[in-house]
């Protein structure tokens, strides 16, 4: 049993104002409070809360919500692989079953996440907003995405060494790559994994 990050969010805010107030919010304060545009879709989450057994409320009565239990840390659950499919021509899915665990973006030594700020890495998939899971390294080999100091600014690009040279290149035409010395230029990390959300 997990909660999804709104959910959390809900329940959080709850927790909260029962703390400070003694009692629950309305379904309108909750909406209003997020900007939901309709009692409905609080109702959707206060069913949710309560289904996984977070919440508890008195029916046809104003202002009893009340947090059962501390929120439920997630557990992690492998995927299954099913198949292929493919943003072209269509193909068969379904024709390989594999297990997939998302832990192991997660399980090099020291491997830390970044939220990406910019559209310069777009041709290579990162967009803004996308989070980065970098494994810490002090070198790189030519042409891997890392995570680089260049004048103590960070930034993500594409590495290559021209001699005594460091160029970070963007994977974006509209971009110009940064040259830099090599003293300038401090490796934080390789990029390893990607994670991104849709809402």
């Amino acid at each position: 049993m997990y909660l999804t990050a709104k959910q959390k969010a809900v329940c959080d805010y709850i927790r909260g104002y029962v703390r400070r107030r003694g009692y629950g919010p309305t379904q309108r304060e909750i909406a209003d409070h997020f900007g939901f545009s309709s009692l409905g879709t609080v109702q959707k989450y206060l069913n949710a809360l309560i289904g996984k057994g977070c919440l508890a409320k008195t029916y046809n009565q104003q202002r009893s919500l009340q947090v059962l239990q501390p929120i439920p840390t997630p557990v992690w659950r492998d995927l299954r692989i099913l198949g292929t499919v493919t943003a072209g021509d269509p193909i068969r899915v379904y024709e390989d079953p594999q297990e997939y665990s998302p832990r192991t973006l997660l399980l090099g030594a020291d491997r830390f996440a970044l939220r990406v700020s910019g559209q310069s890495m777009v041709d290579e998939g990162i967009r803004d907003g996308d989070v980065l899971i970098v494994q810490p390294a002090a070198t790189a080999e030519q042409g891997q995405t890392v995570v680089a100091l260049v004048h103590q600014e960070a930034t993500v690009k594409k590495f290559f060494r021209h001699g005594d040279t460091i160029e970070l290149r963007p994977a974006n035409a509209g971009m110009r790559p940064i040259f830099a010395g090599e003293q300038d230029v401090v490796i934080q990390g390789v990029v390893v994994g990607l994670i991104r959300e849709f809402k």
